[in-house]
């Protein structure tokens, strides 16, 4: 790897992990969502984080396959496996969520509710 390829992976790792963090402390949370906050274009706030922190594990991901695959005595498959499956299950997770912004978004463009939503 080069210097330029450990710094990007240094300073994913950091922003991965509090996303992370912050994922799993909001998680219980996602429950009362429906209830107390109404869909507004606010929402649309949370997409930028949640992309920043899943190219940041898929980042990591990466540069760990490249780095194991250098480094023979490096003995770290089941981390291999743990990262590449955070990363694809978040993927699919942001994906989602992007969707449910979108359709929430166009559902109230298509009622004419732009107004009351924003």
């Amino acid at each position: 790897m080069t210097q330029k390829d450990t710094r990007t992976s240094v300073s994913s790792l950091p922003v991965s992990f509090l996303g992370i963090f912050l994922f799993l402390a909001l998680l219980p949370q996602i429950y009362q969502v429906k209830t107390c906050c109404p869909f507004k274009v606010t929402w649309w706030a949370i997409s930028f984080p949640l992309a920043a922190m899943c190219v940041a594990s898929l980042k990591i991901t990466q540069d760990l396959m490249e780095f194991s695959s250098v480094n023979i005595n490096l003995n770290s498959d089941s981390m291999r496996t743990i990262f590449l499956l955070f990363s694809l299950v978040f993927l699919v997770f942001v994906t989602l969520i992007f969707l449910w912004l979108i359709i929430h978004t166009l559902k109230a463009l298509f009622k004419g509710e732009l107004k009351n939503i924003t």
